[in-house]
């Protein structure tokens, strides 16, 4: 598939989540496996071409406060995305646009899988997993700050109103709907204003993702990230359809 030469793509994300174990003496969630997995993984992992190793967090802290948090991650180079992240009962991968095709990424969700599958010698038991594009243009560029709700009606097709006297301009907001889906699975959109920390900037933001929140087999979970990302793709293609995705078929300079 061919990427727009000015795709509004930051960040593309597969975030897996698996049910823990409930440790008896104490009654809380563990992950009782993960500190022997998180080592064979980390070994799968180095090995497949993400060298840079990092930490999230420090060193000791218990299990159950990690549950289902981010511990390890895995770069492809110096702090360079793709990166892989790891954690008790949670998995990532997370890409962004200077790299992201589909056709590299769905195939590097399914090598990291069954990397996982080997670190814990089986399938684990997924109770979530999810699948987010986030978009983001400046504001100056195409002159959103004029009138923040007319620009998301006409190139997000979203319509937002107020029905009383705001007694002021529109300075900040962030709005989020879910749909429910026949299968299950629930499509979720969230559009706000955002802020570039380096330049001060204001950005336009708004995330598209596709989540399974409900227990299901290992085995469905690479044919559901393909129906995800086809969904994601078409919903992309009926919010910004007409001049404003046309804007990102248009090469830089």
């Amino acid at each position: 598939m061919n990427k727009l030469p000015r795709a509004p793509l930051k960040e593309v994300i597969f975030e897996l989540h698996w049910r823990l174990d409930v440790e008896p003496d104490l009654q809380q969630e563990v992950d009782v496996k993960y500190n022997l997995a998180q080592g064979r993984f980390q070994d799968l992992v180095l090995a497949s071409g993400f060298p840079d190793y990092r930490r999230k967090v420090p060193v000791g802290l218990p299990l159950a406060v990690l549950n289902h948090k981010v511990e390890h991650q895995f770069w492809a180079g110096q702090k360079e995305h793709p990166v892989i992240q790891l954690g008790p009962g949670i998995l990532t991968v997370n890409d962004t646009d200077k790299n992201y095709i589909w056709e590299r990424f769905y195939p590097l969700v399914a090598q990291c899988l069954e990397s996982l599958e080997k670190a814990y010698r089986q399938p684990v038991q997924p109770i979530l997993f999810n699948l987010r594009y986030i978009d983001v243009i400046r504001a100056r560029e195409y002159r959103v700050a004029e009138d923040w709700l007319a620009f998301i009606h006409d190139n997000l097709k979203v319509q937002v109103k107020h029905l009383f006297d705001t007694q002021g301009q529109l300075s900040d907001f962030s709005f989020n709907q879910s749909f429910a889906l026949e299968n299950g699975s629930e499509l979720n959109i969230i559009v706000s204003k955002g802020n570039d920390t380096a330049t001060n900037e204001d950005l336009l933001v708004w995330q598209t993702g596709i989540i399974q929140s409900t227990s299901t087999d290992w085995v469905n979970i690479l044919p559901w990230l393909q129906w995800a990302h086809d969904l994601a793709h078409q919903t992309f293609l009926s919010m910004t359809k007409g001049n404003f995705y046309d804007s990102f078929r248009v090469p830089n300079g």
